[in-house]
């Protein structure tokens, strides 16, 4: 099996502290100036000790997208909004989560 892309997403429910809210910013407005790289530069070494995974991940990270399948898990007790220009359907709750899984389109994602 080949991965062609691979995303490590994570949220919490607590807001950011001002600091960390500023990062934010910051980053992205060096992607902005200096492009995406600027992004896996900072994040490969967060990933993996090993500088092959490093190298590797570094470059698959400035490739641009091709076919592939997202996949979400998110509390039960949460609705998904699936945009319209997305194809995607949403699993039954399990052990207290859902998933719900995107297959081709362009579009947004959110959650009531």
């Amino acid at each position: 099996m080949e991965v062609s892309g691979l995303g490590l997403i994570s949220s919490q429910a607590a807001s950011d502290s001002l600091e960390r809210k500023a990062g934010r910013y910051q980053i992205a407005n060096d992607v902005g100036q200096k492009g995406v790289g600027v992004i896996a530069d900072a994040m490969t070494p967060k990933l993996s000790a090993d500088i092959r995974v490093q190298s590797f991940v570094r470059s698959q990270m400035g490739r641009p997208g091709g076919s592939g399948i997202v996949i979400l898990k998110y509390l039960a007790g949460l609705t998904i909004t699936i945009g319209a220009g997305l194809t995607g359907s949403e699993g039954a709750p399990s052990g207290g989560y859902k998933v719900a899984t995107i297959t081709a389109g362009t579009g947004n994602v959110s959650w009531a």
